[in-house]
C-alpha cells in the first residue's frame, strides 16, 4: 500500500501494532526490526521510531510488567474509570495502559488494564476481548484473576474496553525475587513447580500462554508466584464464543512474530508450523534455565532477528551446570528435555515437567534421564525372583544382607566421591531396599511354606511307627485347614520386618531424609500386609523426624501427615484423624492448589473421617467437589476418581438416599469390571457394597444371585491376604449379612464370630469397627431368639459406644434400638420404652426427616406401646412409621411388611 493510500488512523493502528511487537524484543534489536518492517514506508517508519523513543523512556506493560509509576506529565491520570478510583499508572504499552485502582465494593486494590483509543480497530478490539475471555476461564492460585470486564470513557467520548484484575502486591519478576531474596536452589525449584501447575491449569482449559518469561511471572511479597499477561495466548478448542477472537489473533500472526524471542520455541519462530502445549513447555524450560543460572539461554545482543531465529532453531544453550555445578546431572537433563528442538522429545505437558522437578526435590529418579544399570538390573530381578521365599530364614538373610552391603557401599563411596555423587548412591540404596518390600508376595510365600511344611510332614509320618492311619488323617486335615498366608504374614512381621525396622533406625540415624523415606515405605508395606497398629507406630516415628528436620509445611512432612491421618481413620480413631487430615488438606491446598491430584487425595480421606463422625453434609460437600474435579482433571476411570465415586455411594446410603447410592455403585461396578476385571479385589469390594445396599432395599431375589459371587470373594481374599486382613474381614462381614438376610442364621453366626475375633485382634475391643461387628452378631442372636446372649453383647457394645462417640451417633442409635427390642422380648417393657424413646429422639436430630431408619424406630416404639396397652399412642406411631418406611423402601421391603402387620394387629386390638 502506498503512503498516500494510508490515512492517519490506519497509520496509527499499524504503528501501534509494530510498536507492540518491537517492545517484546531486546532494546538493541528494536531499531533493526522496525527498519525491516517499515522498509517500504517512510511515514510508518518515522511514526514507529518516534513512539519507540518515547516508550524506551518508560517501562512497557508488554515487556516489563513490574512497573514504576510514570511521571505526571507523561500520562494524564483520570480520577476514575467506571466504578474504580484510579491511584496511579503502573505501565503503558502500545496496546493498553495499566492503572492501579481501588474498587469500593468489595474494597480491594486492582490492576486496571484499559485499551488505548488508537487501538480501537475491530481486530484489536477482539484481541483485547480475547485476553479477557482467556483470563475469565482460568481459576488457579498462581494465575492473576480477572474480576470484571467493561467499557468506560477515559479522556474521550468513545468508551475504551477495560478489565480489572488481581493486583500483585509488592511484585517482582520471579528471577528478581529469587536473586533479591538470595533463595537457595531448592526454594527456586519449589516456586517454579507452582508456575508449572498454573500453566498446566491453563492447558487443561484450552489455553496456551505463548509468552512465558520472567517478566510475565510475578512474585508477591509473600513469595507466591502469579502468571500474568495472556494477551497473546492461544485457544486449543473451537468453541463458538472464542472463534472470532481466535480469527483476530490469526490475522496478526501472519504479519509478525508472536511472543518474546528469549522464550520462543523453534516452532513458534516458524509461521508455517502450528503450536501446542509443548510450546509452553519449551518456554518453561527457558524460565527454569534463567531461574537456576541467572542467565538467559541464548545471547542475542549482537544478533539480527533472522540470526536470533536461526540460533533458536539450531543452537543448543550452554548447559546450566557450566554456570552452577549443582545442576550437573538431573537439572541439566530436565532443562535439556524441556527445551528440546524436537517437541516430540520434550515433556508431554507442564505437569510432567512439574512432576520431574518434584521428583528431584524428593530425591527420586526423574523421567528425563535414561535408566541406570541398577534400574535395568532391578527389572531383571523382578522377572526372576529367587526361590529363597520358600524359607523365611532366606528372606531374612536377603534383607539384612542388602542393608549391610548398601551401607558398606555408601561408606566407601563417601570416601571417594563428592557430595552430589554420594546423594545418588543413597538414592540407589533407597530404591533397592524399597524394591525388596514391593516384591514381597505373601500368597507365594504361603504356598511355598505350605509345600515345605507338607513335605516335612510326609517325611515325619512315613518315618514314624507310632502314628496310626486315623491319627495321620486327623493331622493332615488340621494342616490342610491352616491359612498359610496368615502364617507367612506373621513370620514376616516377627522375623523380617522388625529386624528391618531396627536396621533403619540404627544404620541411618545420621541420614534423616533417607531414614524417613525407608520408614514411610515400611509403614505402607505393613498396612498392606494387615499390620495396621505396627504401621501407625512407624508413621508416628516418621512424622516426628520430618517435622523436626523439614518443618510442618514441607511436601514430605505433609505426605506423612496425610498417611498417618488415613491410618488412624482406618483404625476408626476419627477424632485424632480429622485433626491431621485437616492440617494436610490445608497445607496441600496452599502448596499445590485445589486441583492437584495429591490435594484431591487428601480431600477424599478427610471426607471419610467426617462421614464417620456423622458430619454428613460437610463430607458430601468435600466429596462432591473432589469427585467433580477428579473427573475433570484425572478422568472418569482413574482409580482415585472411582474411589471417590464409591464414597459418594456410602454417604448417600447413610443419609437414606438409596436410589442415588445404587446409581453410584452400579456405575462404579461397571467401570471396575471393565478396567480391572471381575476378580480384582477392588471389583469384589464394590460388589460387596452393592449386596449390602440390595439387602437394605429388601431385594432378596437379586441377593440370591449374588451369594455365590460373595462366597468366591471371601475365598479369594483368604488366599490373597490371609484371615486377618481388613479386606478379608470386610468380605466376611458382607457374606454374614447376606446369609442373615436369607435367614441362614447358623452359618451367618459362625462368620460373625470369626469376624468379631478378627476385629478384636487387629483393632482392639473398644474400636468402633469392633463394636460394629459385636452389634452385627447381637442382631443375629436376636433373630435366632437367643435374647439373653444378644442382650449381654448389646449392653457391652452400647456402653463403649456412648463413651467413644456419644449417644447421638448413628451407630449408637442402632445399638440402643437393638437393646430396646431385646429387653422387650425378655419382658422389661418400661426400660425398653425408655431406650426406644431415646433412640427415636436422637435419630430425629441427626438423620434427615424422611430417612427410613426413623420410620423403623417409630414402628418399633409403637410396637412397644401396643405391648404395654397404650393403643391410641401405639396406632399413631405405627402408622407414621409405616408411611415413612413405604416412602423410603417401597411396599415389598421386609421391614415394610412387618410394619404393615403391626398396624393391622394394632387395629384389631383397638376393636
Amino acid at each position: 500500500m502506498s503512503q498516500s493510500a494510508i490515512d492517519e488512523k490506519e497509520l496509527n493502528r499499524r504503528a501501534h501494532a509494530l510498536l507492540s511487537a518491537a517492545l517484546d524484543l531486546e532494546s538493541a534489536q528494536r531499531p533493526e526490526f522496525v527498519q525491516q518492517a517499515c522498509a517500504e514506508n517512510a511515514a510508518l517508519l518515522s511514526c514507529v521510531m518516534s513512539m519507540l523513543k518515547v516508550a524506551d523512556q518508560a517501562n512497557s506493560f508488554l515487556d516489563e510488567p513490574v512497573f514504576k509509576p510514570l511521571a505526571a506529565n507523561q500520562t494524564p491520570i483520570p480520577d476514575a474509570i467506571g466504578n474504580y478510583l484510579v491511584v496511579g499508572v503502573l505501565g503503558k504499552g502500545g496496546m493498553a495502559t495499566v492503572f492501579e485502582a481501588v474498587q469500593e465494593h468489595p474494597k480491594r486494590r486492582v490492576a486496571l488494564k484499559v485499551m488505548n483509543q488508537s487501538m480501537l480497530s475491530a481486530n484489536d478490539y477482539l484481541r483485547f476481548g480475547f485476553e479477557t475471555e482467556v483470563l475469565a476461564r482460568l481459576h488457579h492460585p498462581a494465575i492473576a484473576q480477572i474480576y470484571e470486564a467493561g467499557a468506560a470513557c477515559v479522556g474521550s467520548t468513545t468508551p475504551s474496553p477495560f478489565f480489572a484484575m488481581e493486583l500483585v502486591s509488592d511484585a517482582s519478576t520471579i528471577t528478581d525475587y529469587a536473586e533479591n531474596r538470595k533463595l537457595d536452589l531448592h526454594s527456586r525449584l519449589e516456586m517454579f513447580s507452582v508456575v508449572c501447575d498454573a500453566v498446566h491449569h491453563g492447558h487443561q482449559h484450552g489455553v496456551i500462554h505463548r509468552d512465558i518469561k520472567p517478566a510475565n511471572v510475578l512474585v508477591d511479597g509473600d513469595g507466591r508466584p502469579k502468571v500474568i499477561d495472556f494477551g497473546i495466548a492461544k485457544m486449543t478448542d473451537s468453541r463458538s464464543e472464542v472463534t472470532t477472537a481466535k480469527s483476530a489473533t490469526a490475522i496478526t500472526e501472519r504479519h509478525q512474530l508472536i511472543g518474546t524471542l528469549q522464550s520462543m520455541s523453534p516452532e513458534q519462530c516458524d509461521s508455517s508450523r502450528d503450536v501446542d502445549i509443548r510450546t509452553d513447555v519449551y518456554s518453561l524450560g527457558g524460565l527454569l534455565y534463567q531461574l537456576i543460572t541467572g542467565k538467559k539461554p541464548h545471547d542475542f545482543s549482537s544478533c539480527s532477528i533472522p540470526e536470533a531465529i536461526q540460533m533458536i532453531a539450531e543452537v543448543e544453550p550452554q548447559k546450566p551446570s557450566q554456570t552452577i555445578p549443582e545442576a550437573l546431572g538431573d537439572l541439566d537433563a530436565m532443562v535439556s528435555m524441556a527445551m528440546n528442538k524436537d517437541r516430540d522429545q520434550r515433556y508431554a505437558s507442564a505437569a510432567a515437567l512439574s512432576a520431574d522437578v518434584r521428583r528431584y526435590l524428593t530425591h527420586q529418579p526423574i523421567e528425563a534421564r535414561s535408566p541406570s544399570k541398577f534400574e535395568l538390573a532391578k527389572k531383571f530381578f523382578r522377572r526372576n525372583r529367587p526361590l529363597a521365599y520358600a524359607s523365611m530364614a532366606a528372606v531374612l538373610s536377603l534383607v539384612i544382607a542388602s542393608i549391610a552391603s548398601a551401607r558398606l557401599a555408601y561408606v566407601e563411596y563417601r570416601a571417594r566421591q563428592a557430595s552430589e555423587e554420594r546423594q545418588k548412591q543413597l538414592e540407589t540404596v533407597t530404591e533397592f531396599q524399597e524394591s525388596l518390600l514391593r516384591d514381597i508376595n505373601v500368597v507365594e510365600m504361603g504356598e511355598q511354606l505350605k509345600q515345605a511344611y507338607q513335605e516335612g510332614l510326609d517325611t515325619a509320618l512315613s518315618d514314624s511307627k507310632e502314628v496310626n492311619e486315623s491319627s495321620e488323617q486327623a493331622i493332615r486335615k488340621l494342616t490342610d485347614n491352616l491359612n498359610y498366608t496368615s502364617l507367612a504374614v506373621r513370620t514376616l512381621k516377627e522375623s523380617v520386618l522388625q529386624h528391618y525396622l531396627d536396621s533403619i533406625r540404627s544404620r541411618f540415624a545420621a541420614e534423616p531424609a533417607l531414614q524417613t523415606q525407608l520408614l514411610q515405605r515400611l509403614a505402607q508395606t505393613m498396612h498392606e500386609l494387615g499390620l495396621h497398629n505396627e504401621a501407625e507406630d512407624v508413621l508416628r516415628e516418621t512424622l516426628e523426624i520430618r517435622r523436626r528436620v523439614l518443618g510442618n509445611d514441607h511436601e514430605e512432612t505433609l505426605l506423612t501427615i496425610h498417611a498417618l491421618g488415613s491410618q488412624l481413620s482406618f483404625l476408626r480413631r476419627h477424632e485424632e484423624a480429622v485433626v491431621l487430615l485437616r492440617e494436610a488438606y490445608t497445607g496441600r491446598t496452599k502448596r499445590f492448589g485445589t486441583d492437584h491430584e495429591i490435594t484431591l487425595r487428601t480431600g477424599t480421606a478427610l471426607g471419610g473421617v467426617l462421614r464417620y463422625q456423622g458430619k454428613l453434609a460437610e463430607a458430601e460437600e468435600i466429596w462432591q467437589h473432589t469427585l467433580q474435579t477428579q473427573q475433570r482433571v484425572l478422568g472418569h476411570d482413574h482409580d482415585e476418581t472411582l474411589r471417590t465415586l464409591n464414597n459418594m455411594g456410602v454417604v448417600y446410603v447413610v443419609q437414606g438416599r438409596l436410589d442415588e447410592a445404587e446409581v453410584c455403585w452400579r456405575e462404579l461396578l461397571e467401570r471396575r469390571q471393565r478396567t480391572l476385571g471381575e476378580n480384582h479385589a477392588s471389583t469384589r469390594g464394590v460388589l460387596g457394597n452393592l449386596c449390602m445396599l440390595l439387602q437394605d432395599r429388601g431385594r432378596t431375589a437379586e441377593l440370591g444371585e449374588l451369594l455365590p459371587l460373595v462366597e468366591n470373594n471371601l475365598a479369594a481374599d483368604r488366599r490373597e491376604f490371609g484371615d486377618l486382613h481388613s479386606n478379608t474381614l470386610m468380605t466376611m462381614s458382607q457374606l454374614a449379612a447376606l446369609l442373615t438376610e436369607r435367614q441362614d442364621f447358623v452359618q451367618a453366626e459362625k462368620l460373625q464370630r470369626e469376624f468379631l475375633a478378627g476385629r478384636e485382634k487387629t483393632l482392639g475391643r473398644e474400636n468402633s469397627g469392633t463394636l460394629l461387628s459385636m452389634f452385627a452378631l447381637a442382631e443375629n442372636l436376636f433373630l435366632q431368639e437367643k435374647f439373653d446372649e444378644s442382650l449381654e453383647l448389646t449392653k457391652k457394645a452400647l456402653e463403649i459406644q456412648r463413651k467413644n462417640v456419644g449417644s447421638e451417633h448413628e451407630e449408637t442409635i442402632d445399638s440402643i434400638d437393638l437393646l430396646s427390642r431385646s429387653l422387650q422380648r425378655t419382658g422389661d417393657l418400661e426400660e425398653a420404652l425408655k431406650l426406644s424413646e431415646e433412640a427415636l429422639e436422637a435419630a430425629r436430630k441427626v438423620l434427615p426427616p424422611t430417612h427410613w431408619k426413623i420410620g423403623w424406630l417409630l414402628s418399633n416404639h409403637g410396637d412397644l406401646l401396643a405391648d404395654r396397652g397404650d393403643v391410641e399412642a401405639a396406632k399413631e406411631h405405627l402408622e407414621e412409621g409405616l408411611q415413612l418406611l413405604e416412602a423410603a423402601l417401597g411396599r415389598q421391603h421386609p421391614k415394610v411388611e412387618l410394619a404393615r402387620k403391626r398396624v393391622s394387629e394394632s387395629a384389631q386390638r383397638s376393636k
